[in-house]
């Protein structure tokens, strides 16, 4: 029977240091045998396989074509020339000049909105700035520029890809010193995962982009693997030291590799806590939990309605009412409080003049802008409202028509701030039949909210928006359509969609849906792995722990986009790309599972690594059909190399004439 308790025969006397550090900590299936194991060198074709393919992402996908590419250049242009903090301040009109020359040469504004492309005389628009951001991987990836100063801004690019391939292959390395710390020798995850992320086209095209993210990766890792080594080895100093350089480059990186910090004191817990104290690292890893969830949540806020940002103070108020009990509180913090009105209330409005009324006053007298109604309309949402108004103290009534074009999706009803808190009651979007469209329109109904400005100040935390996910928890039936559009979207990056999302693989749709089967299935199956042996590891539950935050935090990325007019900007999966190591081995141990038990284990790895290959291939012949060959010629190529390998596999089998 295969240990899987890591903390057993941990620092114990008398035991082994080999024997300690190789007990395993993850379930796996029992089949497994020295006869899957990592071949000699086969860490080093690994990483040459890693080199090649990331190679070919490099150079097959134009300069510019990856998210944000631009924005991510223009910051270490700032660091080469200006300062090693860049800020919004630093902008050189000049430079964007020269590289809105570079994105047009290389079709950048092709997929943009005509408003975007240069004119002579206007400010160049070079895509979202990015000089906000954290610098510690544009400080990397700034040296092998400082080499070539008079390179073009196009070869800088691609310079700067290269650096940040170095960084992958850095990871696939970190990856596989992870997983032994975690397995058996001979077991086949150890090869296995950094060979899922050398072959993963999502990830690959990620790490040879110029992006923060590729740095969270690497990032994250170092921190990564020094965790899983103090919690499976026990305490010691240089591991210690490794996780609190992986913590300090991550907050330095990115905050969606925050989490890294309290992660890192789990991890003390249960590397301090061990043997007959393993209890006490449970408990007050448990207590740690339920107080984060205690600061982050209050109950109070105004049901159906979400704000911009959350403030120390509900967006329900209790001090004043024109009828009832409450009222809606829109503080300056708040930015703007929201409500969305699903496209299915709104189809039988369609072509109607709708009448939006209520009452406002405000806290001190002042001018107050009323609310906004906005009709999601393909190409330019139509506003209503929005006109400013005197207000004082007293309740005061208003009201203004709104037309519902035909074409209209969703309705989002905005309560902009104002110097001052600004207070509503009794809303009303009312329809022909006088029916109120609204949700909770005197915020008499109440519901969870956030309490992290409350407790801990006003945080701003780019994408991170707590209200609005709260919200879409608890009002998931007006969240529907932007949750099928993440979903959609997370499948689609994740396993690859490359060049900003506007490659789609061989195959499209049903390609993806494929795809969503396989993950759900391999999940499940990776779940009933852990469910046959039933015992939970330190590590089990640090890796599943870190690994469902990073994706709960993707997947709620854009719940703030409910209040967004122009429609959804949903997240795409890099964000969670940091985990990379815990998403594979997820995935991985559930393709172990199926093995297993179809009583096929000879029929595992070997599948594993030809579904891999295979998905690469369709990813760089997809990027070759939208780059090089858009007329099709690209299933003539996918033939040839059907039929080559057809034909090497049949000249391989006949090893000697067939005799009469």
């Amino acid at each position: 029977m295969t240990n899987l308790n890591p903390l057993r025969g941990c620092n114990q006397p008398g035991l082994a240091k080999e024997a300690r550090i190789k007990t395993p900590s993850l379930p796996t299936p029992q089949w497994l045998s020295q006869k899957f194991s990592l071949p000699q060198h086969g860490m080093v074709l690994i990483l040459l396989m890693g080199l090649l393919n990331g190679l070919l992402y490099t150079f097959l996908i134009p300069a510019w074509w990856h998210y944000d590419e631009p924005g991510h250049f223009e910051y270490v242009w700032v660091i080469l020339h200006k300062t090693a903090l860049p800020s919004m301040q630093d902008v050189d009109e000049t430079m964007r000049q020269e590289l809105a020359a570079s994105l047009e040469e290389y079709r950048f504004y092709e997929f943009q909105s005509a408003i975007y492309r240069p004119q002579a005389g206007q400010p160049a628009w070079i895509g979202i700035p990015q000089l906000v951001n954290l610098p510690l991987y544009y400080w990397y990836v700034s040296l092998p520029l400082r080499l070539f100063p008079c390179l073009g801004f196009a070869a800088q690019n691609y310079l700067i890809r290269l650096a940040t391939l170095g960084l992958m292959l850095a990871t696939l390395q970190l990856s596989h010193a992870t997983m032994k710390e975690v397995t058996l020798a001979g077991h086949p995850l150890r090869w296995m995962i950094p060979a899922f992320l050398a072959l993963l086209p999502g990830f690959v095209e990620l790490m040879t982009s110029i992006s923060d993210d590729a740095g969270a990766v690497f990032t994250f890792s170092v921190f990564l693997l020094f965790a899983t080594r103090l919690i499976v080895r026990g305490f010691q100093w240089r591991s210690l030291a490794g996780m609190l350089l992986g913590v300090a480059m991550c907050l330095l990186t990115k905050n969606t590799v925050w989490i890294s910090l309290p992660a890192a004191g789990l991890v003390l817990l249960f590397t301090l806590l061990r043997g007959r104290w393993q209890w006490a690292a449970w408990a007050l890893g448990g207590l740690a939990i339920a107080l984060g969830l205690l600061l982050s949540i209050r109950w109070g806020d105004a049901a159906s309605w979400f704000p911009a940002n959350g403030a120390e103070e509900t967006i329900r108020s209790l001090q004043k009412s024109h009828s009832g009990q409450a009222s809606l509180r829109v503080s300056p913090q708040n930015e703007w409080v929201a409500q969305a009105i699903p496209p299915e209330v709104m189809r039988p409005q369609r072509s109607q003049t709708l009448t939006f009324s209520g009452w406002v006053w405000s806290a001190v007298p002042q001018n107050t802008r009323l609310p906004i109604v906005a009709a999601d309309v393909p190409g330019v949402p139509v506003f209503r409202g929005g006109e400013s108004i005197p207000t004082d103290t007293e309740p005061r009534p208003f009201t203004f028509t709104v037309f519902i074009p035909q074409e209209t999706g969703r309705v989002i009803v905005t309560l902009p701030a104002a110097e001052t808190a600004v207070f509503y009651d009794d809303l009303a979007l009312s329809a022909v039949s006088g029916e109120n469209l609204l949700r909770n329109p005197s915020a008499e109904a109440a519901w969870f909210g956030s309490a992290l400005e409350k407790n801990l100040g006003n945080l701003r935390i780019g994408g991170f928006n707590w209200s609005a996910t709260l919200a879409t928890l608890q009002e998931p039936q007006v969240s529907r359509a932007l949750r099928e559009r993440t979903f959609w979207q997370l499948i689609e990056t994740f396993w690859g969609q490359p060049a900003k999302n506007y490659v789609p693989m061989l195959g499209g749709r049903r390609m993806y849906q494929m795809l969503a089967a396989l993950t759900g299935a391999l999940l499940l199956l990776g779940l009933a792995a852990w469910a046959k042996n039933r015992r939970i590891s330190a590590v089990f539950f640090v890796w599943v722990g870190l690994g469902a935050l990073s994706w709960f935090q993707t997947f709620t990325r854009g719940a703030s986009e409910l209040g967004n007019p122009l429609d959804f900007i949903v997240p795409y999966a890099r964000y969670s790309a940091p985990v990379i190591l815990i998403s594979g081995w997820a995935l991985a141990s559930g393709w172990l599972q199926a093995a297993d038990w179809l009583k096929k284990p000879q029929w595992a790895l070997p599948g594993f690594l030809a579904f891999l290959f295979s998905l690469n291939l369709f990813a760089l012949l997809s990027v070759l059909q939208f780059f090089v060959f858009p007329n099709g010629e690209i299933y003539l190529i996918l033939f040839a190399l059907v039929f080559s390998a057809s034909l090497g596999f049949l000249l391989t089998q006949t090893s000697s004439p067939t005799s009469g």
